[in-house]
């Protein structure tokens, strides 16, 4: 996980390691849209990773979860350009609806409802912070939100 959440990596770097627990644990929080708090997850993604899937996924008893989103790399620049190498990669930031860029992306979840899950996309060149959030309101009932994060051979 140290690749796909762009961490630092030694032998001796451990998930216990101030800075490893800075740069995963502390990214769970609330979010305010359209003037209502829904818990969010913020969380790094490797832009040009071909390889990786990143699936963020929420429930309301820890047994069964649902997806919210499905995020594939590779993905463009802000400027949509493919100045990073990413041939053919998705556009990241261009907030046209229909553009298929990452911020206007629909979630599967509500049946279509349009719902767009990512709030917001900081583009930081080789990595991307990417924010979630859930579509029931902060408060609303007990519910969790999780990263799966896959390597795909």
């Amino acid at each position: 996980f140290y690749y796909a959440l762009n961490l630092p990596f030694s032998a001796s770097t451990r998930l216990e390691d101030d800075a490893v627990k800075g740069a995963v644990l502390e990214r769970m929080g609330t979010v305010f849209v359209a003037g209502t708090e829904y818990p969010r997850l913020t969380f790094p993604t490797v832009r040009g990773a071909e390889d990786l899937k990143y699936t963020v996924q929420a429930s309301d008893d820890m047994v069964i979860w649902e997806d919210l989103i499905v995020l594939e790399p590779p993905y463009l620049d802000s400027r949509g350009t493919s100045f990073a190498g990413y041939y053919g990669a998705q556009v990241l930031t261009d907030p046209t609806p229909g553009s298929g860029s990452l911020i206007t992306l629909q979630s599967p979840a509500l049946d279509g409802q349009g719902y767009m899950p990512v709030v917001s996309v900081v583009d930081h060149n080789y990595t991307a912070t990417v924010t979630v959030r859930d579509y029931v309101p902060f408060g609303a009932g007990m519910r969790f939100m999780r990263l799966l994060i896959e390597k795909e051979l």
